[in-house]
């Protein structure tokens, strides 16, 4: 009972910390959960502050009420240069810095685009007309490149995969290897990272043992990279109107779209030619494509000549989500003969390890996915014609993401497998956050100048944190003029958050041995908006 219930223990910090073993589906609905604000150049200067803010193409996201304030029809373009940077410290123990390592990665995108068709007040009604916007938002970049690399003289991957397989039936890896289809756990099996402890338990059936020496007799370079691209956009149509020019209303449709892939490259290798292993070089692709769609409405009051407030709100986005995963690894050894079994008559089979490498494809699968709604209010406060400045509050609660209905995509068929653990886990692990934007914009003639600052909390609720706060940092200048506006930001954007290759019960200190990279990412963007009047 004891053992049973330190393996599901196990399990559940595989499912929390582990960057193997586990698909880990709840991180996909908060990485599609969590957005970054976009928009023009000019909402992005003010930190992404635009809830009570009207007359700008973002406002058919953030609040549609704030196109009630277009008096012209306009085109708005924002194309962006995102750079990303990371730095990463691996920890073998929180006291034992392993070593550091930086990684950048560049990409260039469109921010924004769009059209607004603005009707004119017509008559005496108190009806100020309004306007119509199409628009295409960028909400989040995937782009980035981690690498972490240290000596690990104390633990090593293979410690993990023994504990995680220790249980199971030799002849479950066994048919595996017939059936030629291998998960995580057979692709190590059938490269002989792990095999069966012939003599430790010979009627059950299902101990392992490794061919691998401990790394405080040979220290093993752990080096992970981690790439990954794509990006997550919001197609909004979108309505704001004008009543009496003191209230502003407004109604919208989003449909996002996504595309993400993730490639990891983990590696452990010993430089002694006395040792018996070499090295592993473990390779994971993950590519999801997503589209989803989500309803929006706010409202605008001009409370005063100087003061306005705003209000938005967003549903749960539903989206479906389409998921192609295949992995692959290999080992070298040197040159050394292992026990694989025995023959009919009792003698031994013996097996020399040279290079051996196995491969996994999954079959294409979709499911369902839905994000938490969102809920936005702002104020924001004019001198004359000198300028303002702006807030706004965000309210999101990520445990009310949802997973469900796995089919693969063949056929619609069940998948096999349910999200009933990811849907648990996000219930434990996720809470609600409050996230900050402020702005400012003063304004001289023709020119503008803003600067802004965007908190975003961290919605992990336990203390051993995966994730983080994200903070932003804007500024930004424009011109203004009766048929045209120009208008140039940047956007520095700070977080750290935590990646473990794999997670260790040490039966003799009885703790858990976490090695985990401490990662520093900061993404800078320059965005450059340009639009025309008609």
């Amino acid at each position: 009972m004891m053992k049973k219930c330190l393996k599901l223990a196990i399990v559940f910090l595989f499912s929390l910390t582990s960057n193997f073993i586990f698909a880990q589906y709840y991180l996909d609905g908060l990485r599609y959960s969590q957005q970054t604000f976009g928009g023009t150049a000019r909402v992005q200067g003010l930190g992404g502050a635009g809830v009570a803010i009207g007359g700008d193409l973002t406002n058919s996201m953030i609040n549609p009420a704030g196109l009630g304030f277009n008096r012209k029809s306009e085109i708005s373009f924002t194309p962006s240069l995102g750079f990303n940077n990371s730095n990463s410290d691996y920890f073998i123990y929180p006291e034992n810095n392993a070593g550091s390592t930086r990684d950048s990665r560049f990409n260039f995108n469109v921010g924004s685009l769009g059209v607004i068709f603005s009707k004119a007040r017509s008559g005496i009604s108190s009806n100020y007309g309004g306007s119509f916007a199409i628009s295409v938002n960028r909400i989040n970049n995937f782009n980035s490149s981690i690498t972490y690399r240290g000596v690990n003289d104390s633990t090593q991957l293979v410690d993990a995969l023994l504990q995680e397989a220790g249980g199971t039936p030799w002849d479950v890896f066994d048919q595996q290897g017939e059936d030629g289809f291998f998960d995580y756990l057979g692709l190590t099996y059938a490269t002989y990272l792990i095999g069966p402890d012939y003599f430790a338990d010979p009627q059950n059936f299902n101990e392992y043992t490794t061919p691998i020496a401990p790394p405080q007799v040979f220290p093993t370079l752990q080096q992970e990279n981690i790439l990954t691209r794509g990006a997550h956009y919001e197609w909004n149509f979108s309505y704001g109107g004008n009543f009496d020019d003191r209230i502003y209303y407004g109604v919208g449709l989003g449909i996002q779209t996504l595309n993400y892939t993730r490639e990891r490259e983990y590696q452990e290798t010993v430089d002694d030619r006395e040792s018996p292993f070499r090295s592993l070089v473990f390779l994971d692709q993950l590519d999801q494509s997503g589209l989803g769609v989500n309803l929006k409405a706010g409202i605008i009051i001009r409370a005063t000549d100087r003061i306005r407030l705003g209000f938005n709100a967003v549903t749960p986005t539903w989206m479906r989500i389409t998921e192609n995963f295949e992995e692959e690894l290999f080992t070298s050894w040197n040159n050394i003969t292992v026990l694989d079994g025995f023959n009919d008559d009792g003698s031994e089979i013996l097996t020399l390890l040279t290079d051996r490498n196995a491969a996994s494809t999954y079959d294409e699968i979709y499911f369902n996915l839905r994000t938490p709604s969102r809920l936005s209010a702002g104020i924001a406060y004019f001198f004359g014609k000198n300028g303002f400045i702006t807030a706004d509050v965000e309210y999101v609660n990520y445990s009310g993401i949802t997973l469900n209905n796995p089919r693969f995509s063949i056929d619609g068929f069940d998948a096999g497998f349910n999200f009933d653990g990811d849907n648990e886990i996000i219930n434990d692990i996720y809470s609600s956050v409050v996230n900050l934007k402020t702005g400012a914009e003063f304004r001289s003639g023709i020119f503008r100048f803003r600067g802004g600052f965007a908190y975003y909390g961290d919605p992990y609720q336990a203390d051993d944190r995966l994730g983080n706060n994200v903070f932003n940092y804007t500024g930004g200048v424009g011109l203004r003029k009766s048929n045209f506006y120009a208008d140039f930001a940047l956007v520095a954007e700070s977080f750290t958050n935590t990646v473990r290759p794999y997670t260790f019960f040490d039966e003799n200190s009885g703790a858990f041995t976490n090695p985990t990279a401490s990662i520093n990412q900061s993404r800078v963007r320059a965005l450059f908006s340009f639009g025309f009047f008609y």
